[in-house]
């Protein structure tokens, strides 16, 4: 399996079989190198994490959705053109061709009418990438500032703490 097409099988793990996405990074992504980890695990933690915002980017260009697969395709190509500037555009359309097999034609209309649209918000639970009974949960619990301060935390970076244990090492 290509390096690029493991980020895809993956999510289709994680979405459609349920399975755990730590396990699943954990199991799949052994022999790649750490940069192709790093790059996989943005992507589908990503993902992950703005769905209902990447779906809004184009479910209402189409008529029908699309099977799971190629959903889930669409979805990591809008996180890849819209939300990280590591890869040219024309490599994320190529590859998502590519993985399209016979929706091709589909798949990259819809891409590029997402390139041509640039990001676009919707109500704060979609830009929140919250569902609608959650966000309206935390608005009733804590006010409209509260609510959409908490949620968009959710979907900032996390910081990176480290600690050193004194038992174990000294300062030589």
């Amino acid at each position: 399996v290509p390096e690029w097409v493991r980020p895809f099988i993956d999510k289709d793990k994680i979405i459609n079989d349920k399975a755990y996405s730590n396990i699943v990074l954990q199991n799949d992504l052994d022999g790649l190198s750490s940069a192709d980890k790093r790059l996989a695990t943005t992507i589908i933690y990503g993902t992950l994490q703005n769905y209902r915002l990447l779906r809004y980017q184009w479910a209402h260009l189409v008529k029908k959705m699309p099977g799971k697969r190629i959903g889930i395709l669409i979805d990591m190509s809008v996180y890849q053109l819209l939300m990280m500037d590591k890869i040219p555009s024309y490599a994320i359309v190529n590859e998502a061709n590519l993985l399209a097999g016979k929706y091709k034609s589909f798949v990259n209309a819809i891409l590029h009418k997402v390139m041509d649209q640039g990001l676009v918000y919707g109500s704060d639970d979609v830009n929140l990438s919250v569902e609608k009974w959650l966000y309206e949960m935390f608005l009733a619990h804590y006010g409209k500032d509260k609510a959409n301060s908490i949620l968009k935390s959710y979907l900032d970076k996390a910081i990176l703490y480290g600690r050193i244990n004194s038992l174990v090492c000294t300062k030589e």
